[in-house]
């Protein structure tokens, strides 16, 4: 809904307000959806200051309730290096919580990289993001 407002007034600073708090609304409501749209904004600046933490907060809720993309999104933002250091310890903890959530699969290929990345070197998948 925030999306078809946004693409319909884009000049209306107004209409842009309004579907923040909408989405907002639908946030703190519970809705997965709009929890992890609140993320993206917060994470690209569009319509609130732009605030990384409270990114995270609201992607994390996302991810608990079902937003498959919010656990990739959490762990690519850890182990990248794009917007801050990496952070494997903070990778393993999103991909231990999305196990938890029902997707182990972020966590079985998340440790398969790390031990390429012992064997290999810089030469492993890890190595290669960040460069």
């Amino acid at each position: 809904m925030a999306n078809l407002l946004k693409a319909k007034y884009p000049e209306d600073p107004a209409a842009n307000a309004e579907a923040v708090a909408a989405v907002r609304d639908a946030a703190e409501g519970g809705c997965p959806e709009a929890q992890q749209t609140l993320a993206s904004y917060y994470f690209h600046g569009e319509g609130v200051p732009r605030d990384v933490e409270e990114s995270h907060r609201w992607c994390l809720k996302a991810a608990r309730g079902g937003r498959v993309e919010c656990w990739v999104a959490l762990l690519q933002y850890f182990l990248d290096g794009q917007y801050r250091e990496p952070d494997v310890t903070q990778a393993l903890r999103y991909a231990r919580l999305a196990s938890e959530a029902g997707h182990p699969q972020f966590l079985t290929a998340l440790e398969v990289d790390l031990q390429n990345e012992k064997v290999l070197g810089s030469t492993g998948p890890a190595a290669e993001r960040r460069s």
